[in-house]
């Protein structure tokens, strides 16, 4: 928590000498104990893993709903950079962003970005972090997305050989 940042507890404001009911008043930080500051740091942080997870789950159909515009190919070999490239075409577009827009922020050229979203180029992992980051998304929510679509692909073709 920064310096000056106040937290809300439940005491008498002792300027209302009128009424002294339980309302409540903000404790500076600094008056704060450690352990109390961890704590506060500690609920943050899982308030913000749970908004990111949430993030995850409510885009999880972007890639089941566009496949119809933007398919995934049918191989005999699942190719990791195609189904990369198609999640991270599905978000953009889902989050009506252009190339253009998306490739300025990942600090990329827009060609590449095509190439890398149509399957043509494998992205160095410093660029996938920048382009997951462009989207608004950590590397590792990229990344459940690509192993779901692989996981339903794996499905398929284990269905199909049974069938």
């Amino acid at each position: 928590m920064q310096e000056g940042m106040c937290m809300t507890t439940n005491k008498p404001d002792n300027n209302d000498q009128k009424n002294t009911s339980n309302r409540p008043t903000h404790t500076p930080s600094n008056l704060l104990t450690t352990a109390q500051k961890n704590a506060i740091s500690l609920l943050k942080n899982q308030v913000l893993s749970v908004r990111q997870q949430r993030t995850v789950n409510d885009l999880s159909h972007v890639t089941c709903q566009l496949n119809a515009a933007c398919p995934l190919p049918q191989t005999e070999n699942i190719s990791f950079r195609k189904i990369l490239g198609t999640v991270f075409r599905n978000i953009r577009v889902e989050s009506h962003r252009t190339l253009r827009e998306v490739s300025e922020q990942a600090g990329v050229s827009l060609g590449y970005l095509s190439e890398i979203e149509r399957g043509q180029k494998e992205a160095s992992s410093e660029l996938l972090v920048s382009i997951s980051s462009a989207l608004g998304f950590r590397l590792s929510q990229i990344l459940r997305l690509v192993a779901n679509e692989v996981e339903q692909i794996e499905n398929k073709k284990i269905l199909q050989s049974v069938a």
